[in-house]
């Protein structure tokens, strides 16, 4: 793995915090910001709010009116819902180089910040995100360590397309003045990708560590990051050429989205088809159908490729939803 640069660097910056319905969190989120391990005199604070019900804004400013009279801070509220449109308002607003994006029921170490930052010392990086440390005995450890092994390989390589939203920091110069497309959500990964357009690196940190409130994510939220991730990927797919290392990273990204879960759901189809044609047809199992069976049935026994599957069900489908034209991208969240 590349050296990472560890030189403590703590340059202005600005803490992006997109909210909607989030009062169960924000005073927390609030207080655990300000509580960083990074001079304070160098971090201001941005809230926007997307048309919460919950009086989210309100509690929010109360609490900073109360508590934090010395901090520079900014809460705004957007009549449109949509994450992707804070972000973008977002962008015109921020006069710091840096800024970190963080969802309010993400927990993070108090050294985030500053390991963050330390990756910015490497000039040719502009964008860095951490990862969700999901605990072993949740039913979503094994994916979630096979994503977060595939990200940081890619970051090792070149750079990672598909980010984590809920602690993320970008160099704003490295976006140029880009915008999101704010009819797609998967907003972190959009950035990601138009960082690398521009030649700079979007990289994974493995020391930068979050957990989220509610660790089983719900169906609903898959579908929603399932198909924003789908389609920025093809929003961007002109950089499966020209991009050296990360054109292969993009390609099979693409393919990870795109063709392997029919073909996933397709080997199934095909197997348990074969299975009863035998049955209905020659009234026994050959030992070849037996096995084929088993193989079928293996993954919910034993669940060593469950997750495979149930992701595959659920790029699918997103991808449906797509095409007769439900699309995901207003911001609902589902809080605890």
């Amino acid at each position: 793995m590349p050296k990472i640069i560890t030189t403590e660097y703590t340059p202005k910056i600005t803490v992006f915090l997109p909210t909607r319905n989030e009062s169960k969190n924000i005073v927390r989120k609030i207080d655990e910001v300000l509580s960083m391990h990074y001079p304070i005199n160098n971090l201001s604070l941005l809230i926007i709010d997307s048309n919460s019900s919950d009086n989210t804004l309100n509690i929010a400013k109360k609490h900073l009116d109360s508590s934090f009279r010395d901090i520079v801070w900014k809460a705004i509220s957007l009549s449109e819902k949509g994450k992707s449109r804070a972000v973008n308002h977002a962008l015109s607003i921020i006069e710091t180089d840096y800024f970190i994006m963080m969802d309010s029921d993400a927990h993070c170490h108090p050294d985030s910040f500053t390991l963050l930052m330390s990756r910015f010392k490497d000039q040719s990086v502009g964008a860095v995100c951490g990862i969700n440390a999901v605990s072993e005995g949740n039913s979503d450890y094994k994916y979630r360590s096979r994503f977060n092994t595939l990200r940081i390989g890619e970051s090792i390589l070149d750079s990672t397309p598909i980010f984590e939203g809920s602690i993320c920091a970008f160099r704003k110069t490295a976006l140029k003045g880009m915008k999101i497309n704010d009819r797609i959500n998967a907003d972190d990964s959009q950035l990601a990708m138009k960082v690398r357009k521009n030649n700079f690196k979007s990289v994974m940190d493995p020391r930068v560590e979050f957990r989220e409130n509610s660790p089983e994510i719900s169906r609903n939220r898959r579908l929603r990051r399932a198909q924003g991730i789908l389609r920025s990927l093809l929003l961007n797919r002109n950089m499966c050429f020209g991009k050296q290392q990360y054109s292969l990273i993009m390609a099979h990204s693409l393919y990870f989205h795109t063709v392997l879960p029919w073909a996933v759901i397709g080997s199934y189809v095909i197997i348990i088809g074969s299975f009863f044609y035998e049955l209905i047809n020659y009234n026994s199992l050959s030992l070849d159908f037996a096995a084929s069976l088993t193989l079928a049935i293996a993954p919910f026994v034993v669940g060593t490729y469950k997750s495979l599957l149930e992701g595959s069900l659920v790029v699918i489908e997103a991808m449906l939803n797509l095409i007769v034209g439900k699309t995901l991208e207003i911001w609902e969240p589902e809080r605890n």
